[in-house]
């Protein structure tokens, strides 16, 4: 069964660092590992994976990437 691992990914930019947390693939889960992130349809690589956090089933990351939506459409005034 694939999992998928919650990560703090890293990039360095022209005024400092940006940071983000994603449910990446477990295999590119490795600190230090440079990957490359989807954001609206375009890719942005040079992402460093700074921390490895929990594990889950890859099915069930999927299902769950959108949640935050679901819940933001219930909760906004």
């Amino acid at each position: 069964m694939p999992f998928h691992r919650q990560c703090k990914l890293t990039k360095p930019t022209e005024s400092g660092v940006c940071e983000t947390t994603s449910w990446i693939p477990e295999e590119y889960a490795t600190v230090g590992r440079v990957v490359k992130l989807k954001n609206a349809g375009e890719w942005s690589g040079g992402w460093v994976v700074s921390e490895v956090y929990d594990r889950m089933p890859s099915e069930e990351a999927m299902r769950r990437s959108r949640d935050y939506k679901k819940n933001r459409k219930t909760s906004d005034i």
